[in-house]
């Protein structure tokens, strides 16, 4: 089993580039998890109003827990 430490240092290392990676993708128009797709299928009521700015509205999230190695 990996010290605390590391692994709090881990699940740090892999939140921070997926919000890197986002941010990124998010700058340069990229709808990388596909929330313009599911905005129009899910909350169609929706999506006229926001498809156009959508990605410019969205907050990241990004909660990491490892939990097993093997």
């Amino acid at each position: 089993s990996l010290p605390p430490a590391v692994k709090k240092a881990a699940e740090e290392k892999l939140k921070k580039t997926v919000e890197d990676v986002f941010q990124i993708a998010k700058d340069c128009g990229a709808d990388v998890f596909g929330a313009t797709e599911m905005l129009r299928k899910y909350q169609s009521k929706y999506f006229s109003a926001y498809h156009d700015d959508l990605l410019s509205r969205i907050k990241l999230s990004v909660k990491i827990q490892f939990r097993a190695l093997r």
